[in-house]
């Protein structure tokens, strides 16, 4: 399932730049979890895969000055659209 797309399919590759190589990442609920997907990749030899568990991640606010740049100009993530978490 795909945690977010772009807005407007013309800013599909500029989001793919983006997330560059977090694109293809796995969205855990907390680090344990991510832990025992690794070792159970580990133990089936499924290869490699980038977890980011929500319990670890820490957000900074958008600094309002990047907003204003000018005609044309938008943050990234006005360009995203998210799916709502069941």
């Amino acid at each position: 399932m795909d945690l977010c797309k772009a807005s407007l399919h013309k800013y599909d590759t500029a989001l793919s730049v983006v997330l560059g190589r977090n694109l293809e990442a796995i969205v855990v609920d907390e680090e344990k979890t991510s832990i025992d997907c690794i070792e159970y990749m580990r133990n089936q030899r499924a290869g490699q895969a980038t977890f980011i568990p929500l319990d670890t991640i820490k957000v900074k606010p958008v600094n309002n000055k990047f907003r204003a740049f000018g005609k044309g100009v938008r943050l990234a993530c006005g360009y995203c659209a998210a799916r709502a978490r069941n």
